[in-house]
């Protein structure tokens, strides 16, 4: 079976808790496509995966880590289930990740195989979201700011005169606790001894007896008056069904000028500005500005994916050959930063890393 990746996920990241080797999942998340290489067709079906990460780019260095998602070499584990081409799967799920290994390495590089294929090239590399960033640091705070658990266990043991709870066996077995033991905040028997008749009286908000309860008016009389709706409304409601002539609905329906792909909404056309017959090219930012304007957005690719591949059933006009921005971004081969994701240049299955002053067309979702 001859595969190859055509695009991983846009942010390959350690969870947080995990990256800093405090207690957590400790898994790291992974989306990518499978393609036979021949053909070109997205894969379909359970297919059997092996992931490796790696010190280098390159064949030398240092395996840190390897799992097998091969349910016909380890009977108890599953093979990757690949929809369509597209797949995702939760690393650590089998093999525990070795996260003090993988802090201190200088580069992590993810390595993928597919049955006993060549492993894929290139490695990707693994870069940390930044909010993985940000756990290392502990809210902005060093490791060392903190004091250690043993440490505080240790000293709230200690019977030191600044711990108010701490007493002695003597007076806990007496059942007594000394008056300086306790803060003025709690107050004394001696201090509620006058509320005791407030409380019997029955004139006050702490007790109703029947006849002031038979004045109040029933609560379904109120709702009555108010208006409501009972849960067969409220269910047709969310459902998108008519309950009734004066039951206001929430509208599922797409404006004329979109078309449904799953539960949003996609342009039938390339956006253009008011006025114009062609197209709009523009970079990524004024692309997501000009949908933002419209009450809309850029779309997601999966968004996309479905409205180009299914264009002519759908009315899906202008898609699948030229470039159009999405709303991903991805770095590309060993690069540090993110670059915006184009897609379409003559196939639904066209991705590609652009750079930040790129030109593109683009359609709006909501």
């Amino acid at each position: 079976m001859r595969n190859r990746v055509l695009f991983g996920s846009i942010v390959i990241g350690l969870l947080a808790a995990g990256w800093c080797g405090a207690a957590g999942p400790g898994r790291i998340h992974y989306q990518g496509r499978l393609f036979n290489q021949i053909t070109g067709e997205p894969i379909i079906g359970a297919v059997p995966f092996t992931f490796r990460l790696v010190t280098t780019p390159e064949d030398l260095g240092d395996v840190l880590w390897t799992e097998a998602h091969d349910s016909g070499a380890y009977p108890s584990r599953e093979d990757v289930l690949v929809e369509n081409g597209f797949y995702e799967v939760e690393l650590g799920k089998y093999v525990p990740l070795p996260l003090d290994a993988i802090a201190s390495a200088t580069a992590i590089y993810l390595e993928i195989q597919v049955l006993n294929d060549e492993p894929m090239r290139p490695r990707q590399r693994i870069l940390a979201v930044p909010y993985a960033l940000e756990s290392q640091m502990l809210g902005g705070k060093e490791a060392s700011d903190f004091a250690e658990a043993a440490e505080l266990i240790a000293h709230a043991s200690e019977a030191s005169a600044h711990h108010i709870k701490t007493t002695d066996a003597s007076e806990i077995t007496s059942g007594v606790f000394s008056d300086g033991r306790l803060p003025n905040t709690i107050a004394r028997k001696s201090d509620l001894d006058p509320l005791e008749a407030h409380v019997d009286d029955f004139d006050n908000p702490h007790q109703v007896t029947l006849e002031q309860a038979g004045a109040v008016t029933p609560h379904d009389v109120l709702l009555g008056a108010k208006g409501f709706l009972n849960h067969a409304a409220i269910d047709a409601h969310i459902l998108g069904q008519v309950a009734s002539s004066t039951t206001p609905l929430y509208d599922h329906t797409c404006p004329e000028d979109m078309v449904q792909v799953g539960y949003s909404c996609i342009d039938k056309e390339a956006f253009r500005d008011t006025g114009q017959s062609t197209p709009l090219q523009a970079n990524w930012f004024t692309a997501a500005v000009k949908c933002a304007e419209r009450g809309k957005r850029l779309c997601r690719y999966s968004e996309w994916y479905v409205g180009c591949a299914n264009s002519g059933d759908l009315g899906v006009s202008e898609i699948g050959s030229n470039e159009e921005w999405v709303d991903q971004w991805a770095a590309e081969g060993t690069e540090q930063h993110l670059r915006p994701v184009s897609v379409g240049l003559g196939s639904c299955s066209f991705i590609r890393r652009a750079n930040l002053g790129a030109m593109a067309r683009f359609r709006c979702c909501r």
